[in-house]
């Protein structure tokens, strides 16, 4: 779980590669109730190893108990995640 806090911004990045390329979903969410996306992106991961990055702004409340998704689906092509943070971003 990862506190967010309302009118804020953060930048998600990670490192990935996969034996071919394929598409995985990475968000930030409400963990109860409708299981809102506060921000999020689909990438497709390339077989070398590359730095993948994305901005959002949380505009709704502070949510104190968000949750961090990747979604990875139903291939089966193997795919190496490493270095994955959650900055919060000055304003």
């Amino acid at each position: 779980m990862v506190e967010l806090f309302s009118e804020e911004t953060y930048l998600v990045e990670f490192t990935a590669s996969a034996d071919e390329p394929r598409s995985i979903n990475v968000a930030l969410q409400r963990d109860r109730g409708d299981y809102a996306t506060y921000g999020g992106k689909t990438f497709t991961i390339s077989t070398d190893p590359i730095l993948y990055q994305f901005h959002f702004r949380m505009t709704t409340d502070t949510d104190s108990v968000a949750r961090f998704v990747m979604e990875l689906g139903t291939s089966d092509i193997d795919i190496k995640i490493d270095n994955i943070t959650l900055i919060h971003q000055e304003k």
